[in-house]
């Protein structure tokens, strides 16, 4: 299993470079997890196929030549685990708290989870807005990183539905005031985005 460290970047006109990590531990109750290798790899922009083999080594074509790179291994920190499964939650009953559909009068609520590491800090946030599919996460996801645009991108990014709800995950080295003001610009309906202080 393979997962970006971070969004590729580079001159369209001429290359694109990404860092990827490698060989996760395949443990799906484990929200962090730390990888046993990683590749910086740079290819020319008109490649297309770009893929993995033997788990650890990076391969493609080009003017009819294949070209290949293997991962170094070496000591990193816990990274998000692309393998997490979050744990079930109960469905609410009728006599139980409505859906989010059921409760237009009632304020959006959130919760915001930081673990901080050596350069950045990982967020895991809820919000209690209805999840309508990836238009709006891709939405998220550029109005975090304008707001962050001076100071650090957001990588590791995951945006999915829990319970009905909006759940992200990322990593960033920015400041925490940034990203709660870009989220209560996109969900104006959430009563406020306390994600407390990084200082990795």
């Amino acid at each position: 299993m393979l997962t970006t460290d971070i969004d590729v970047t580079g001159d369209s006109e001429s290359d694109i470079s990404a860092t990827f990590y490698a060989l996760f531990p395949e443990d799906p109750s484990q929200i962090y997890e730390v990888p046993r290798c990683g590749l910086i790899a740079k290819w020319p922009s008109n490649v297309t196929d770009v893929y993995w083999y033997d788990d650890t080594s990076l391969r493609y074509e080009y003017n009819c030549k294949t070209y290949s790179e293997t991962c170094f291994d070496g000591s990193y920190t816990s990274m998000l685990n692309p393998y997490f499964t979050p744990p079930a939650t109960v469905e609410p009953t009728a006599t139980q708290s409505q859906t989010p559909e059921s409760t237009p009068d009632m304020q959006a609520t959130q919760s915001c989870q930081i673990t901080q590491h050596f350069l950045w800090c990982t967020y895991s946030i809820l919000i209690r807005v209805p999840y309508i599919g990836p238009s709006d996460c891709d939405a998220t996801y550029h109005a975090l990183e304008d707001f962050n645009a001076a100071n650090a991108e957001i990588s590791n990014w995951q945006c999915v539905e829990e319970n009905g709800y909006i759940r992200l995950w990322f990593n960033s080295e920015g400041s925490s005031d940034d990203i709660n003001n870009a989220l209560k610009k996109r969900y104006p309906s959430v009563n406020d985005f306390n994600c407390g202080d990084c200082d990795p």
